[in-house]
């Protein structure tokens, strides 16, 4: 559900300055096709898997909403984790994880999200993503779920949406703390004026019937019953601010937090592997 990059600076500055001129004339247009550019993961960036990684997994697809979703399953003895990654990923970016995991005995299951990796589609927003793993966790027993960035919005959505399906534990890495501060960055790297922004706002609300600000993970975490949180973030995150893992962790009460510096948004480190690995551990003896 949020927008990271578009090409070069000058594409950037063109994309902004026609929306901003569009918003002039037409606001309701200029917010269609904001939103529309805001919700498109770029083709490139989608296929790029590691293909002797997800050839170690069993492959299969579930179809939701006319889309086929591709999922990856290693299954092994013992507990199932599910792994959602974020935006302009796929299920590749698990690597490093997956085969701790799969050292220590834990079954894994990851999608990738529609409009990403080997999954058809051609937009994506996190309540989107929630359905399709619903759909997974409906079908598998993942008592672990592990979320990064825009896949922890759309695990923090599900459990707060369907409560029966809430996992035993929750780890959100990198995530945004709502759709307001995606907003912000997304008017930020283009330089949308105020009226193009409001005008994408509109959008939303005519799409979702909601305002964007209800689009707030740490409301949903506060009612939410996972008794296992663990928030993972750095203090150098410019897509997710940190002040939003200060936020949710304040407004969850069962959950821990661990703060990074210099790992940015990916949080791609044996640090972080190691210490979700010593989570998922404690107490399952």
């Amino acid at each position: 559900m949020f927008f990271k990059k578009v090409g070069s600076d000058w594409i950037k500055e063109g994309v902004g300055l026609t929306l901003n001129t569009l918003a002039l004339a037409s606001p309701k247009w200029a917010g269609q096709w904001a939103w529309s550019i805001f919700s498109r993961p770029r083709t490139a960036k989608r296929l790029e898997h590691d293909q002797a990684f997800i050839g170690s997994a069993e492959t299969h697809r579930l179809s939701w909403n006319r889309l086929s979703v591709r999922y990856y399953l290693w299954p092994a003895d013992g507990p199932l984790v599910l792994l959602a990654h974020g935006w302009e990923s796929n299920a590749s970016r698990w690597k490093p994880l997956v085969t701790v995991l799969r050292e220590a005995g834990y079954a894994v299951l990851a999608p990738d999200a529609p409009a990403h990796g080997a999954s058809e589609g051609v937009y994506f927003n996190a309540a989107m993503y929630a359905e399709v793993l619903k759909e997974l966790v409906q079908r598998y027993t993942a008592d672990s779920w592990i979320g990064h960035s825009a896949g922890g919005m759309a695990a923090i959505y599900l459990a707060y949406k369907y409560p029966q399906l809430t996992p035993d534990r929750l780890a959100l890495l990198g995530v945004p703390a709502d759709l307001e501060s995606l907003l912000t960055y997304y008017q930020r790297t283009l330089g949308l004026s105020q009226r193009t922004l409001d005008a994408m706002k509109a959008q939303f609300r005519a799409t979702f019937q909601t305002e964007a600000s209800d689009f707030s993970m740490p409301r949903f975490l506060e009612q939410i019953s996972t008794p296992n949180g663990l928030i993972l973030h750095d203090y150098d995150d410019d897509i997710a601010p940190v002040a939003g893992a200060l936020d949710m962790h304040a407004c969850w009460k069962t959950s821990s937090l661990v703060l990074t510096h210099g790992l940015g948004h990916s949080l791609k480190d044996d640090s972080v592997t190691r210490r979700i690995l010593d989570w998922l551990a404690e107490g399952s003896g």
